[in-house]
């Protein structure tokens, strides 16, 4: 489709710049607009402030906060402390905020940032953890799965089938994640040694559907 006016409807340079310093949703979206009785159309809550804590602060209180959604404070400012290169800086304040705020995606984090600074030993360490927590809500699926992934490229086949095993057993787990699960799952078993596979009728089951 051709728009030959799309230079009048919102900047996105400025609306997000406007939500990051802390203006509420419908003023960043009117202040994003270069000129009036246009046709833009923002939906949302106007008084919407997503930014209005800044990260320094949301760390500041992780303590304090929830820790599933307080684990996201450390990991943005973790970001930040790599993109500067500072990857000791990173791993530090990770392992501040896996004392503050545990979580499996700051985990996840925290063994990326381990493997280049600090070597595979260490991230094994962060992310072989995992096989021991005792539920995965479904905010961790993803993680988990991605730790369980790093952990079989490094060869550490046990703690990588035990998060597989963790993961199948889970309550709700999608049917479109489900059949990837099962077939990596079979395949890593096979690689570390068991060649029984305790959802082998299972993964037929699924196949078949």
């Amino acid at each position: 489709m051709f728009e030959p006016y799309l230079n009048y409807t919102h900047h996105l340079d400025r609306f997000f710049d406007g939500l990051v310093h802390g203006i509420n949703l419908g003023d960043a979206a009117y202040s994003a607009l270069p000129v009036l009785s246009w046709q833009a159309v923002i939906v949302g809550d106007p008084l919407c402030r997503t930014l209005q804590v800044s990260l320094d602060e949301q760390f500041g209180q992780l303590a304090q906060g929830s820790p599933g959604l307080g684990q996201y404070a450390a990991i943005r400012k973790m970001h930040h402390l790599r993109l500067a290169g500072d990857m000791e800086d990173a791993s530090e304040l990770g392992e501040r905020g896996l004392r503050m705020a545990p979580g499996i995606a700051l985990r996840l984090a925290l063994g990326h940032v381990y493997l280049v600074c600090r070597g595979i030993r260490s991230a094994v360490e962060v992310l072989g953890f995992i096989p021991r927590v005792k539920i995965l809500p479904s905010d961790d699926w993803i993680p988990a799965l991605e730790a369980a992934e790093i952990l079989a490229a490094l060869d550490e086949l046990q703690p990588a089938l035990s998060i597989y095993r963790k993961l199948i057993d889970s309550r709700g787990i999608p049917d479109e994640l489900l059949p990837r699960l099962l077939s990596d799952g079979s395949r890593l078993a096979w690689a570390a040694g068991r060649s029984r596979w305790p959802w082998t009728g299972r993964i037929a089951r699924v196949n078949r559907i």
